[in-house]
């Protein structure tokens, strides 16, 4: 389970706990016994790979749509966040100076927990956030290279790999985009991304750009035998990128029920709770939003 903690998670996996992180593994091992076991004996669930032809920028774009432009309010800076006999008032600051203000029945918090600081809740929802100060979201570097497929002697013949942390290399994992959404690049080329730095080593998500190069230069040939320069690349720095789910997780997530319960018509959704894929997060999502349709 190492190399696919810390490459899933980016984390320490002597720090993370299993049923936090895998749920669904801590499962098998509570019904069969063992992981093995589960995965042999279980009922498998279908599952397919989604992609988006313009990136998730589109999936975004998609959400925003039903709302409306007129009804989004971008760059701008919450300035009072009280509740009344009627709901929630919120009032705000946008980009240019404007201010301005709504009232709602409910208010979800989708930004992530280290913004929380600088939300202007009462005291009384503060103090039960104050725990989530500490929560750890260590730093990921992507570097992401496009290759002509005649230059990486390697099939790509999978999704990718992770690396366990007993070999000490510098690369978390590379995946294989174009293995499983081959439109990804251009007919005749391939695109890798490697993910460098966690919580093991988050030295090396700080690296400047030339030894990024160096590291990825060096994991791709050994491991794939690449031995040209790419076409194309690209450098994407994630100072805080996947929350860390470890002892302490539960604790902080019931501190959120609390307040929850405490002030009626507040919620949070988001990564740092229930689950960290993209596919818990709509579908809990979804899941919140049916739930509030029905009043």
């Amino acid at each position: 389970m190492d190399p696919v903690i810390s490459g899933v998670h980016a984390g320490d996996p002597a720090k993370l706990v299993m049923a936090d992180c895998f749920p669904r593994l801590h499962q098998f091992e509570r019904e069969y016994g063992s992981v093995l076991n589960g995965l042999r004996r279980a009922p498998k669930l279908a599952r397919k790979v989604v992609g988006f032809p313009r990136g998730m920028q589109q999936l975004a774009d998609a959400m925003a749509a039903p709302i409306g432009e007129a009804n989004l309010r971008l760059r701008s800076v919450a300035t009072q966040i009280r509740r009344d006999a009627k709901g929630w008032n919120i009032a705000w600051r946008a980009a240019d100076g404007t201010e301005d203000g709504a009232s709602a029945k409910h208010l979800i918090v989708t930004a992530p927990h280290w913004h929380w600081g600088a939300l202007p809740f009462d005291e009384t929802v503060t103090r039960l956030l104050r725990d989530w100060e500490n929560a750890q979201v260590p730093a990921v570097t992507v570097v992401a290279r496009g290759y002509a497929v005649t230059d990486i002697p390697h099939p790509l013949d999978g999704f990718g790999y992770l690396t366990p942390g007993v070999e000490r290399r510098e690369v978390l994992g590379c995946l294989f985009p174009t293995s499983v959404l081959p439109a990804r690049a251009p007919e005749g080329h391939a695109l890798l991304c490697c993910f460098i730095g966690g919580a093991r080593r988050p030295d090396l998500a700080a690296l400047p750009d030339e030894a990024l190069r160096k590291v990825v230069d060096a994991e791709l040939s050994t491991t794939l035998g690449i031995q040209a320069a790419p076409r194309k690349e690209w450098i994407q720095r994630w100072e805080r990128a996947i929350p860390q789910y470890d002892a302490g997780q539960r604790r902080r997530e019931e501190a959120l029920t609390q307040a929850e319960a405490a002030h009626p018509g507040l919620h949070f959704h988001g990564a740092f709770r229930g689950g960290i894929s993209l596919m818990h997060v709509i579908r809990s999502g979804d899941a919140l939003g049916r739930t509030l349709a029905r009043g």
